[in-house]
């Protein structure tokens, strides 16, 4: 089989099994290539494009990828080296380990930690803290009181979380 878009002949070992040339022209139908990263917009409600093929949803990076390329090694997964995630030029994909794409990220600025407050997953706002850390109530009280464990309470007053409270 080739490939609809660039005619090269695809991957001998395609995993993706029930992919066929109309799957892959729908894909590239899909697909803006008037820039450097050609832009997939299917399924455009998540960050990644997606196409279904025989039933089940896959990353369109993905199939594009393996179309190309062949299959991904085991203990890796389909990576972008332009960082956008609906990109699906076979050139921008590459195949990485967990460690390696972490790696890319801190070394290419994606990796923006958020502390106190601007973390979404964070319990007590600024002032709380600050109460905290200056209340003489005790740990269990103030735990009570925030709905907070007993262990992130003693952490702010030890000093070991939310640090830039003072």
């Amino acid at each position: 089989m080739n490939c609809p878009h660039c005619g090269k002949a695809l991957h001998p070992g395609l995993v993706l099994t029930d992919v066929t040339v109309a799957d892959l022209q729908r894909l590239w139908n899909h697909t803006d290539k008037s820039g450097e990263c050609w832009i997939c917009d299917l399924v455009p409600s998540c960050t990644y494009a997606r196409i279904t093929i025989g039933g089940r949803l896959y990353l369109a990076h993905v199939v594009s990828y393996v179309a190309h390329f062949g299959a991904v090694p085991a203990g890796h997964k389909v990576c972008h080296t332009c960082d956008t995630p609906r990109c699906v030029r076979p050139y921008h994909l590459e195949a990485k380990t967990n460690a390696q794409n972490m790696q890319d990220m801190v070394a290419r600025g994606r990796h923006k930690p958020r502390f106190g407050i601007l973390n979404n997953l964070a319990k007590l706002t600024d002032a709380q803290v600050f109460e905290i850390k200056r209340s003489t109530e005790s740990t269990r009280e103030l735990a009570d009181r925030f709905g907070v464990s007993f262990q992130g309470v003693w952490r702010i007053r030890k000093g070991l979380s939310r640090k830039e409270n003072t």
